[in-house]
């Protein structure tokens, strides 16, 4: 989880606030107030100045490294140290009356006590100190790499992403030019009209879909573009029908989805008997939700009649892995081959959790 800086920097001033009104429980609010803020304010720098001296230089240089050794004897001298200081300030700064004051419980004042007695409140005070700002160094530590952990797998998610998404740029090319060169032949009145379908599509491919997540509205408009063109070559033989109901137009989707799904119906449903290719398609996006389902006449093919479309070609392969990484545990995708039609179900949950 990555924490903010601000709240980082409220949490350290909470901390050393309830630090310093610390004291202020234990009945010395009835004292005059400069006496009191001159007896705690060493103590109260010292325990900042040592908090962080060991969280930036003791725990980064020595701990990590796992110089544990040096770093215990470093902690050690710092735990006598400042405990010495606390016992000279408290001493210099207590008045007799206060130093002859009974301790609560015993019969003894603290000027009776052994010094390593007197050491023993200031030593345990300054453990805890080291102790709070070492486990806070290194849960600091380790939210930095987990960050940098999430941040190479968005990278690396990214760059699979992009490879794929490359992987069917060429695809879609070659058989663009395909039916170029099969409007030319057989239609070439319309050549003017397909090449200005046909910019718009690479216009799309080439620039639109290499940012992200693109709207659902225009990834839509791409394939009617697509069915205008495929349409060109076989007005008589081809039958498709497009259902769409998207209730938010500012719907997003992995680019590149359903063209190679349109791509891999209009390849697999030709026959060579002159049967009509169909194709129906229904696309819709309710809340966080959205359905795909494209079907489509099926003819196997002549060198490979018993595999499915979904067993050849990069197309379907492609789309699978994109879904995988771009909505994990978010989607499912479906391909079903039955009689003499090829379905596709894919449903998206756009709600990220």
């Amino acid at each position: 989880m990555k924490i903010s800086k601000h709240y980082i920097k409220w949490l350290h001033i909470g901390f050393w606030l309830i630090l310093f009104l610390f004291p202020f429980t234990f009945g010395i609010q009835e004292e005059p107030l400069i006496p009191v803020l001159t007896r705690i304010s060493l103590p109260f720098a010292l325990q900042i100045g040592l908090a962080y001296f060991n969280l930036y230089v003791l725990v980064p240089k020595l701990f990590k490294r796992k110089k544990y050794g040096q770093y215990g004897l470093s902690v050690l001298v710092l735990l006598v140290g400042v405990s010495r200081m606390l016992i000279w300030w408290f001493r210099s700064n207590l008045t007799e009356a206060q130093l002859s004051r009974t301790i609560p419980g015993s019969e003894f004042t603290f000027a009776d006590l052994p010094q390593p007695v007197q050491i023993f409140p200031p030593l345990i005070l300054t453990l805890i100190i080291l102790f709070i700002s070492t486990v806070y160094a290194l849960a600091i530590d380790q939210s930095k790499k987990e960050q940098v952990t999430i941040l190479l797998e968005k990278e690396k998610t990214e760059a699979e992403l992009k490879f794929l998404r490359s992987q069917i740029n060429p695809h879609f090319f070659f058989n663009a030019l395909n039916n170029l060169y099969s409007v030319f032949k057989l239609k070439p009145e319309k050549t003017d009209q397909f090449i200005q379908k046909l910019s718009e599509m690479l216009r799309y491919v080439t620039y639109e879909c290499q940012n992200g997540q693109i709207k659902l509205s225009r990834e839509i408009e791409v394939i009617e573009s697509y069915i205008f063109f495929q349409s060109m070559k076989d007005e008589a033989n081809i039958e498709v029908k497009l259902k769409k109901e998207i209730d938010n137009p500012l719907a997003e989707i992995e680019p590149m989805i359903l063209i190679p799904l349109l791509e891999n119906a209009f390849k697999h449903g030709y026959s060579i008997t002159g049967e009509n290719l169909d194709i129906n398609i229904d696309i819709q996006h309710r809340g966080h939700n959205t359905s795909i389902h494209i079907e489509n006449s099926f003819i196997p093919s002549a060198s490979q009649p018993n595999k499915a479309p979904s067993e050849t070609g990069i197309g379907l392969s492609n789309i699978q892995h994109r879904l995988n990484y771009a909505y994990p545990d978010r989607h499912k995708f479906e391909s079903v081959q039955k009689n003499g039609r090829f379905i596709i179900n894919i449903n998206i949950n756009h709600d990220a959790v």
